[in-house]
């Protein structure tokens, strides 16, 4: 009976997988071929994920490579997280193996570890446990001959206050060989507090051959260089809040023991940043506020500590400043405190840097960033702006133009006792700055010129390293830079995160995404034998669908943010929060910068060709409120340039979207004055054209439509297309003779569109010309905007109109000798004279 029973149950088994494979079958084949499709392409889960403890601080993690895999995210949760989603992303490596620092010891780890292409993100690994061993008790190490202190560890109570150039000068220096070797760690308990002139302090591991100098010596803007011996690592005051003497609480970490005969720098840049310390756009809940900067912050923090390198740079590519109300309405005060405490090492100058006024804002005569206001005390950044190209335009001395004094050419910093120069290289961007700001200036882009300059610097200086910091997409700057010269290019202006190797000059280069939304790295590897080599490109993304959370200032997410940048934020957006909420209405269809509404291919979408896709939601909505701001002056056309849509509304029926005033100051943050001019209808039609030519002169308009057409032209032995207007219509359908030069018509645009420079064959046609009302008398943007918004919102019962009609209408191109048209308009539609 035994023996029966099993065959019954065996034969039970066989039944019941039978009739699963076959529903299984069943179903994948009247699967919707697009979940099919999706099921096919979904990335494998990471398999065969091992942990192997190596110290009391590090854990080293090995997976199972995942076909089309990119790249590896590695997420780490300590034993007293008991909330699955503290998880905290560690990294995101590209090979298949990370060792995990700064951890605690003798404290229990949860790993785990997912793919990721780009597009799509697989399957979490199953979570493997380990805990890191105990911490060893670490010797006293026994001093030099002339040292008399032997430790000297800081306490956590020692300060660094900043001044011009803080020193802490010794006694004497340490020149015995040691009796004993001590190892890399510091003591448990310091045993000693340096006062403010130690007599000596010998380094944390003292060697057969001590340096001349002990290097304990703090930067100037009061963030100590790391070294051999454990650094003050700066963390919040009890207030959370710099004041004009921030504390730098120093912690007894252990400096990371690097491979022998090699340095190991971390480098991070931020980029296009335009006031984005928190993003708070369409949210009115405010426990959902992304607080970017903060965990941008806390993750250089972590590097820091992590004993994984030997010291940590942090960059910023520029445009700081204008984006989001939180700076606007302060003036960028509250990013120069966040950047302050966030201890960057330099800065680019970004075209955005000149909208408000360099002096007012952006930069000081010593070529550092202005200082700003936090509680009451004035504090003086000393964080340096580099653009080394940037001049005067009519000052000369002798034969050379003059450099401007409010930015440097070069900065050097010392890092692990390695001496890394930072060069500054910003692109020809003045056709994106008003006219009337930048007219001072001017901007040398000679790449001949700026190799040579990096050649005098690096024969100068004689650094270990040396690092492009550049408002410039970097990958187009790497190609052109000598790899003997340049270890690295770090990038912005464009917007776009990227890391990788210029195929051309091999020369590796990093950029941060916009907005705060993600954040660039590499590791400089500096040999004993002077060979430099950087590793590790990457582009990490911060802002990701659906994990937003660890961007939220909670209580279960306070381990991923930097109290000290939270503290900041919070103090700036409590000034303006209470102006910023109020709802103004809501919209049905999407706002947006880029939503082009006239492309018709995804490769229309993806052209840098005007004549592909010109016209955008986000350009209609602010050119029929610009209409509606200035009737009185008898407007019958706007036009505004596609980069002044500074933000994206998303919305459908389905989901309506609540814009607030705080949306007005992030989709038009520049202040920027409407103006009316009056042009022919020649005039007009030139106006038109000019924005296929170039966007700054106004690419958007509302109030007439148009017909068009596009031709190629030979500039400069490079063929083009370019438009020829042939007909315009006016809202009222009164047609426009685009011949006549005589009959004005009164059009609206801003102060910058009216200032663009002629450039690659347009002519501004706004240039000479007196507006009706004058700049100083003109709305501003996003205050009229404001108002229009209040004004109509009882009216439409709080919904916006966005106009999604198009304004051009593109012919085909006629065919010659014929009068067979492959589109429908009549012959009357050409200009046959053209």
């Amino acid at each position: 009976m035994e023996g029966g029973k099993s065959i019954t149950k065996r034969r039970l088994k066989k039944i019941i997988a039978l009739f699963l494979t076959a529903v299984l079958i069943i179903s994948y084949a009247f699967a919707p071929v697009n979940q099919v499709y999706a099921a096919s392409n979904r990335l494998q889960q990471v398999t065969k994920l091992k942990a192997v403890v190596k110290s009391d601080k590090k854990v080293k993690l090995t997976w199972k490579k995942v076909k089309k895999a990119k790249k590896y995210e590695v997420y780490v949760k300590g034993k007293k997280d008991k909330n699955y989603t503290t998880y905290k992303l560690y990294k995101t490596v590209k090979k298949t193996n990370v060792t995990v620092g700064g951890l605690k010891p003798n404290t229990i780890y949860y790993f785990k570890v997912r793919a990721i292409d780009g597009k799509i993100n697989g399957k979490y690994s199953k979570v493997v446990k380990k805990r890191t061993k105990k911490a060893k008790p670490t010797p006293t190490p026994r001093p030099t001959t002339d040292s008399t202190i032997a430790t000297a560890a800081p306490t956590a109570t020692a300060t660094v206050t900043p001044t011009a150039s803080p020193t802490a000068t010794p006694t004497a220096k340490p020149t015995a060989t040691p009796t004993a070797k001590p190892t890399a760690e510091p003591t448990a308990e310091p045993t000693a507090e340096p006062t403010a002139e130690p007599t000596a302090e010998p380094t944390a591991e003292p060697t057969a051959e001590p340096t001349a100098e002990p290097t304990t010596e703090p930067t100037a803007t009061a963030t100590p260089t790391a070294t051999a011996e454990p650094t003050a690592t700066a963390t919040p005051t009890a207030t959370a809040t710099p004041t004009a003497s921030p504390t730098a609480t120093p912690t007894a970490t252990a400096t990371p023991t690097p491979t022998p005969g090699e340095t190991k720098i971390h480098i991070f840049e931020t980029s296009d940043i335009h006031g984005h310390l928190m993003d708070t756009a369409g949210e009115t809940d405010e426990s959902k506020y992304q607080y970017r900067l903060a965990y941008i912050s806390d993750k250089v923090n972590d590097a820091r500590e992590s004993g994984d390198y030997d010291d940590v740079i942090l960059v910023d590519g520029g445009d700081i400043y204008q984006g989001a109300p939180i700076s606007n309405l302060t003036y960028g005060n509250v990013m120069r405190a966040a950047f302050d405490a966030m201890h960057y090492d330099a800065v680019s100058l970004g075209n955005h840097e000149f909208d408000w006024g360099l002096d007012d804002c952006a930069a000081d005569d010593d070529g550092t960033m202005k200082s700003y206001t936090i509680r009451g005390d004035v504090v003086d950044s000393k964080i340096p702006i580099l653009a080394s190209n940037l001049y005067f335009s009519d000052e000369v001395e002798g034969s050379e133009m003059l450099r401007v004094p409010f930015t440097k050419d070069y900065v050097t910093i010392e890092k692990a006792e390695k001496t890394i120069v930072l060069i500054g290289y910003i692109p020809d961007y003045s056709s994106s700055i008003m006219s009337s700001r930048f007219a001072p200036y001017y901007i040398d882009d000679d790449i001949d010129k700026f190799n040579e300059r990096i050649k005098e610097i690096n024969e100068e200086v004689k650094p270990d390293a040396t690092i492009v910091v550049a408002h410039a997409e970097p990958k187009a700057l790497a190609d052109k830079l000598d790899k003997n010269e340049v270890d690295l290019v770090t990038g912005g202006h464009d917007h776009d995160g990227r890391a990788g190797v210029s195929e051309k000059s091999n020369i590796p280069y990093i950029q941060a995404n916009y907005q705060a939304e993600g954040l660039a790295s590499a590791d400089i590897i500096i040999s004993d034998d002077g060979k430099v080599t950087v590793e590790n490109t990457l582009h990490t993304d911060i802002v990701v669908y659906g994990q937003e959370a660890v961007l939220y200032n909670t209580e279960e997410n306070a381990e991923n943010l930097d109290e000290n940048i939270v503290a900041i934020t919070n103090e700036a957006w409590d000034e303006i929060k209470d102006d910023l909420g109020e709802e103004l209405g809501y919209i049905k269809t999407s706002i947006e910068k880029y939503g082009y509404l006239d492309a018709k291919t995804d490769d229309d979408l993806k052209s840098k060709d005007e004549t592909r896709r010109h016209e955008t939601s986000g350009g209609h909505w602010i050119t029929t409120l610009m209409l509606k701001a200035t009737k009185e002056q008898g407007t019958v056309a706007a036009f505004y340039n596609t980069g002044g849509v500074r933000d994206n509304f998303i919305a459908s029926e389905d989901s309506p979207r609540t814009i607030t005033v705080g949306d007005i100051y992030s989709i038009s943050p520049f202040n920027n004055k409407w103006l009316v001019y009056e042009l022919t209808g020649k005039e007009l039609a030139q106006q038109i054209e000019n924005g296929y030519i170039d966007p700054n002169y106004g690419s958007q308009v509302s109030g007439l439509t148009y017909k068009y057409y596009v031709y190629k032209e030979v500039i400069d032995g490079k063929e083009v297309n370019k438009v020829k207007v042939t007909r315009i219509i006016l809202s009222d359908e009164t047609e426009v003779d685009i011949t006549d030069t005589t009959t004005t018509y009164k059009v609206c645009t801003s102060n910058y569109s009216a200032t663009v420079l002629d450039a690659n064959g347009a002519v501004n046609v706004f240039a000479g010309k007196k507006p009706l009302l004058s700049e100083a008398d003109a709305p501003i943007d996003n205050e009229t905007i404001i108002e229009l918004l209040r004004n109509e919102k009882e009216a439409n019962d709080g919904l916006i109109d966005v106009d999604t009609e198009l304004r051009g209408d593109k012919l085909e191109p006629m065919v010659e000798d014929s009068q067979d048209y492959s589109s429908p308009y009549s012959e009357d539609d050409y200009d046959l004279a053209s």
